[in-house]
């Protein structure tokens, strides 16, 4: 054992050392808004941009056909037929 760590005032302050770096190792990945918690968000935010797209073109869609009904007789055919079928 090296003659630093023979007295117990270094025992001491190693020991406060060690702790003080597992807290902080444990805030890191575990904390609020460490690691882990942030990579969970990332991929909340990945899949509700994926539902955000899908809707998206759910309500580009809708508006087309809104459009049509709205200025073309060929479309309001075309949706009767449709219904009717």
């Amino acid at each position: 054992m090296p003659e630093v760590l023979k007295s117990t005032s270094s025992k001491i302050i190693l020991v406060i050392a060690l702790i003080i770096i597992v807290i902080l190792q444990y805030r890191y990945w575990f904390g609020e808004g460490g690691y882990y918690p942030h990579q969970a968000l990332l991929q909340q935010i990945q899949q509700q941009t994926e539902v955000n797209n899908e809707l998206k073109e759910r309500n580009r869609i809708l508006a087309a056909e809104v459009y049509d009904l709205k200025n073309g007789a060929e479309a309001i055919e075309e949706h009767a037929r449709l219904d009717l079928a």
